[in-house]
Formats: C-alpha cells, structure tokens, sequence
C-alpha cells in the first residue's frame, strides 16, 4: 500500500530548497541580460495600406463579402514579389558585400507582409539593423506596391471577367458531377450497423463476465485456495482470448462501415462544396464585372512608417520574464521527482511493517 500525498510535507521540501531554485533563477535572467546585451540589435519598421473597394463606391464598403476579403491576399504578392525586393536591394546597396547572403534568405530573414484577417489593411514590415534604413525600405516598398497595383489594375480587368465566367463554368460543371455522384452513392450500411452494434454488445457481455471470474479468482487467492483458483485463471484466459477475436471481427466489420460512410459523407460534402462553390464563383463573376465598371485606384498608403526607437530584438523584457520562469518550472519539476523518489525509497519498509501487522491480527 503506497502513502497518499502529503502537501504539507511536499512544501516543506520545497522551502528547504528554496536556494537552488533562486540560484537558477537569477542565473537564468542573468545569462538572458548578457545575450541581450551581446546580440547584434534589429530595428523593425512597418508600412500600412489600405486596399479601399473597387469602384470608390461607398455602398461597397459595407458590402465586402468573404470572397471579396479573400480576394485581397493576392495584394501580399505585389509587396513581397523578389523583382521589387531585389530593386529594393540595389537601390539601398543591401546585399553589395561579398558575404551577403541569397536574395531568397535575405528576403525571408528581413521582409513580411500580411493582409490583416477579416480586414483590408496591409502591413508591409522590414527589420534591419539600421532603424533608418529599416524605414526608408519598408516606405519604398510600400510605394512601389501602390505604383505595381496601379499600373496593372486596369489591364487586369478583362482577364478577370474570363476568369470569372471560367471559373462559373467549371463550378456548374462540378454541380452537375456532385449531384450524380449523391444519387448514385449507397450501400449496406444498416446491415454493417446491425453487425456492428451486435458485436459490441458481446464485447461487453464478454468483458462483464471477465471482470467477474477476475473477482472470483482473487477471492480464491485471498483464501489460498490454489485448487479454485486454477480453473478460475483459465476461464479469464479463455474470455480474453474471446474478447481479442470479438475486437479483430468488430475492427474488420467497423473499418468498412466507415468506408460505406466516408463515401456517402463524401458525396454529401462534395455536393454541398459544389453548391457553395457555385454559389461564390456567380456571386464573384458580379463582382468581377462591377470592379472593372467602377475601377480606380484602390492602394494607399496610410502610414510610411516612422524610424523605429527601440530594437525589436532582443526584447530584454519578455526574454527574462520567459528564461526567469522557464528556469522556475524546471526546478519544480526537479525537485517534484527528487521529492518523489525519495518517497519511494521510504515506501517498501513501511509496507512490510503494515503488512505484519495485518497478519498479527
């Protein structure tokens, strides 16, 4: 019999050891403090624009549609495209050294750009470890976008209208597939189902009765009735043996059922995404014919950027709260599993006294 947990006990093992977790601890924050200080410093600025509605139509800024949303992702293409990076690059003489990196790593290492979910505002952002540098890169790039918008916009607009009707083409077509596929796909589900429900049921009649000679033979233990206690052990082997086959047979007949059904489910989703999708590809094609109706100008820059004050890396603060309580946890852990072993070392002494005792009584 094992000793239930005792929290006072627990605590006080802990504050007897309160010293090595506060060593840790300032170890941690002290050795975060000199890799912060150590480590070169990055700057990050960021660039905001705003994709207005096409058309300039106020009405439209209350009737932005999920697909419409969607739609302006393409504008994250336009800011972080390798030619305008690369332009980038050469007018700011970034990557002139004889040990700069690749262009692709570079890009990734310096530039993000993100369409804001659910919203049509695009942050451009650029870490540098020149914050003034940082600034007028992400200024530049921003302004670049909104001359490549600009510029492409209108010769866009037919390829999106034949875009949009290919697009209504194919979605009918698929209707009309999905559709036939619903009405062709059944099978013998129920029968399965029966099967199904009938072995798991014998499972837990099987199971009830094991748990019973289970009991049965540790009565027969207990007493020390070993002549009892073998015919008891063989019938729980030989209802484990049943209970294995049971679950092979409802594994076997379980695994087909739910073929049966992912194909019915299936052909059920896939008509309802034929729906949906024919749905948006006309509610697009719409949109489509009135974005080229109504085009103007749809990027602008909100904010430039300013010259950032403080470095984005290292952040000193969160990197010591972070290495502070990290080094906390590892030492409760630590001394949680010392604490634990040497319950365990204590236990099996106690044991053999109790179970002395019981057999005097």
């Amino acid at each position: 019999m094992t000793d239930s947990f005792d929290p006072i006990q627990y605590l006080e093992y802990l504050r007897k050891r309160w010293q090595f977790t506060a060593v840790a601890v300032l170890l941690a924050g002290a050795v975060t403090l000199v890799l912060c200080l150590v480590l070169p410093k990055q700057y990050t600025a960021v660039a905001t624009l705003v994709i207005e509605p096409p058309g300039g139509d106020p009405r439209s800024a209350t009737a932005v549609s999920p697909i419409y949303l969607e739609s302006l992702k393409s504008y994250e293409s336009f800011a972080s495209s390798d030619s305008l990076f690369a332009k980038a690059c050469d007018k700011f003489h970034l990557l002139d050294g004889k040990t700069s990196p690749s262009l692709e790593s570079f890009k990734r290492r310096v530039l993000r750009v993100d369409k804001l979910k659910d919203t049509n505002v695009l942050e451009v952002t650029v870490t540098l470890p020149n914050p003034a540098q940082a600034q007028a890169l992400v200024q530049y790039l921003a302004e670049e976008t909104v001359a490549l918008d600009r510029g492409i916009a209108r010769a866009g607009d037919q390829e999106l209208l034949d875009k949009s009707q290919q697009q209504l083409d194919a979605a009918r077509k698929e209707l009309d597939q999905a559709r036939s596929e619903a009405a062709s796909a059944a099978g013998p589900e129920p029968v399965l189902e029966s099967e199904v429900l009938s072995l798991q049921e014998s499972k837990a009649s099987a199971e009830t009765q094991r748990i019973e000679a289970n009991l049965i033979l540790a009565e027969s233990l207990a007493r020390g009735d070993q002549e009892s206690a073998v015919p008891n052990r063989a019938g729980v082997v030989a209802l484990t043996g049943d209970i294995a086959a049971i679950e092979r047979d409802l594994d076997t007949k379980s695994a087909l059922l739910a073929a049966l059904r992912a194909r019915r489910q299936g052909a059920d989703d896939r008509l309802r995404t034929a729906e949906d999708t024919f749905e948006r590809a006309a509610k697009h094609g719409d949109e489509a014919a009135a974005s080229a109706m109504f085009r103007t100008e749809q990027l602008r820059i909100v904010d430039p950027g300013i010259v950032p004050q403080r470095p984005s890396f290292p952040d000193l603060p969160i990197a010591a709260i972070s290495a502070t309580a990290i080094a906390a946890v590892a030492c409760l852990a630590w001394l949680t599993i010392q604490f634990g072993f040497r319950r365990q070392r204590g236990q099996p002494a106690r044991a053999g006294l109790m179970v002395a005792g019981s057999g005097n009584r």
